[in-house]
């Protein structure tokens, strides 16, 4: 494959179909070690052995949507109610480029058939959404700035490196949690509260050194560009990925 923007964007919009199983290791201030089995589960377990266990069971969800329909009528046949349909994303077909990259992504909700389906994307949670957005990057793929492409390696894996700047637009998994946090992912969280402007210490960077991991599409690499009064830095280190079973 040969890096280009548009390439990286896809990567970063690919996580969902390049892997199912995932082995790593998260360093830093908060070290852990984690396993993700797709679709849902997760382990995790900390510095002190303590141990997360997260499971997202689909079938909790489903069901018939509640609908109020009032009939002139007697003789009238009320509708079917639709039914909500639940699928993870390895059940929906993508957009693919000629290297098997993700140009476009199925839309998480849509109707079919006189039915409602939604595809739950994102892996279960461990403190906050920014672990997700690390497992699933597709903000980095949209609405941003992507500069500065080369290649590169991380704890002995191939990646692609890119300067990586929010602009207009960007639309984070969690506002509260963007993998760009800077002045344009608080302006869309915080805009109804003036409180966040009024904050002289804190510095947004200019951008983030990010890089994704070829195989995978996860994040193994972020960094602040520039002062920053908020360390949401990224050092991963991928020990083993196994890919979806063909089909």
């Amino acid at each position: 494959m040969e890096l280009t923007e548009d390439s990286f964007r896809a990567l970063a919009r690919s996580s969902p179909w390049r892997w199912q199983g995932l082995h790593f290791r998260r360093h830093g201030d908060e070290p852990v070690e984690a396993w993700v089995d797709r679709p849902g589960r997760l382990r995790v377990v900390d510095a002190d052995g303590r141990v997360t266990n997260e499971v997202v069971d689909l079938s909790d969800g489903s069901g018939v949507v509640s609908m109020v329909s009032v009939y002139s009528t007697d003789d009238e046949v009320p509708p079917r109610k639709p039914t909500l349909v639940r699928q993870w994303p390895h059940e929906a077909q993508p957009v693919l480029d000629s290297d098997g990259l993700v140009t476009e992504r199925p839309d998480d909700f849509v109707e079919r058939d006189g039915d409602l389906v939604t595809i739950d994307y994102g892996d279960p949670m461990y403190v906050n959404y920014h672990w997700v957005a690390m497992l699933d990057p597709r903000e980095l793929a949209d609405h941003t700035s992507i500069t500065e492409l080369r290649t590169d390696e991380h704890r002995g894996r191939p990646v692609w490196r890119a300067r990586v700047e929010p602009v207009d637009g960007y639309d984070p998994t969690c506002g509260c949690c963007a993998l760009l946090w800077s002045e344009i992912s608080d302006r869309d969280e915080y805009d109804d509260d003036d409180s966040w402007r009024s904050d002289p210490n804190r510095l947004y960077p200019a951008a983030y050194d990010v890089a994704l991991d070829v195989e995978t599409g996860v994040v193994v690499l972020l960094e602040p560009i520039g002062e920053s009064s908020e360390d949401n830095r990224l050092d991963v280190e991928i020990v083993e990925a196994t890919a979806w079973p063909a089909r």
